[in-house]
């Protein structure tokens, strides 16, 4: 479904987006209300405190920004679809309150069933065994048959994000070169439809540990190139006279990316020094508290923060582009 959607192009995926977020408020909603039974009186807030705490919300904090930031390297691909007048400032309002408070709503329900699964034995067992699917059939059973149709439909309304991924990543495919804008973006849906799908069924009883370990992973490199698109848009750009827009397509006059590329390689170097994950705990996160905290993309900020303007100062003036 989510290939021939995305096959289409951007009028139809906007179409579909523009409702199929309701179906999946109206679920997070009845999940709120079904699990408020399992909620404890008495939380126990001491499980976690200190420096152990601030590490786990550190890596709590890295999970939900790798969320949020994976929007702006695709952000270009719709907005360029938007009348040349529409205001800056309407564009980043939208986008502000379209990712913080679905972010904060669904966010707070997994802290809620993260509760649920410290404090309820039996529905903790069902968690162990089943994952997250399993924990919200149980939450949402009885009647059965009622939390496998909100499974259901819980499962198809991630179809808006694998839309956008895929019609987004087959056109960032088309951007590597004239060769391969030749090569039609259906072309590319396929292939990348194909491999989605092979992950997917590969990973699907790891689902949950990947996902966990890929969100945080995904908000080093999506930090750093916001930094560098921020640096280059606000500061390069006006003081070099802003965008040739009839260069777009050659490379004699488009900038060589060196400085870009170099910043991304030590921004991303950077990250893997505070990161936090399940196969690898940096030296600098092992520091805080007994699990470790991320504050890779702390470190990410910082490093291509400085990089950057120097690289790209260096490039403009060797190079001249």
């Amino acid at each position: 479904a989510a290939f021939v959607v995305s096959f289409l192009g951007y009028g139809i995926i906007h179409h579909y987006e523009r409702y199929a977020w309701f179906l999946a408020l109206v679920l997070i909603c009845v999940l709120y209300g079904q699990s408020a039974k399992y909620f404890s009186p008495t939380p126990d807030a001491g499980l976690s405190s200190g420096i152990d705490l601030s590490g786990g919300c550190l890596s709590y904090f890295a999970i939900i920004f790798g969320v949020c930031a994976s929007w702006c390297p695709v952000a270009g691909d719709y907005y360029i679809h938007y009348p040349v007048t529409t205001s800056k400032w309407l564009v980043f309002g939208l986008t502000y309150i379209g990712l913080i408070v679905p972010t904060i709503f669904v966010g707070t329900l997994g802290n809620l069933l993260g509760g649920i699964v410290l404090t309820n034995e039996t529905l903790s067992s069902i968690h162990r065994q089943s994952g997250t699917g399993g924990l919200i059939l149980a939450i949402m059973s009885p009647p059965d048959a009622w939390g496998k149709f909100a499974c259901v439909f819980f499962a198809l309304s991630l179809l808006g994000d694998t839309i956008a991924n895929i019609y987004s990543s087959a056109l960032c495919m088309q951007l590597l070169g004239k060769h391969f804008v030749a090569v039609p973006r259906f072309f590319w849906c396929t292939i990348l439809s194909l491999v989605t799908f092979a992950l997917a069924y590969g990973g699907r009883n790891v689902l949950e540990e990947i996902i966990n370990n890929l969100l945080s992973i995904l908000g080093y490199w999506t930090l750093a190139f916001a930094v560098i698109l921020f640096i280059e848009h606000f500061y390069f750009r006006p003081m070099i006279g802003g965008y040739d827009l009839t260069a777009w397509q050659d490379p004699k006059r488009l900038p060589l990316g060196l400085a870009g590329t170099g910043s991304l390689l030590i921004g991303i170097g950077f990250s893997f020094l505070g990161m936090c994950q399940t196969w690898y705990i940096a030296p600098i996160a092992k520091k805080i508290g007994r699990y470790g905290g991320d504050v890779g993309d702390e470190l990410t900020l910082i490093s291509v923060t400085i990089a950057y303007p120097v690289l790209r100062t260096l490039e403009l003036r060797w190079i001249g582009r």
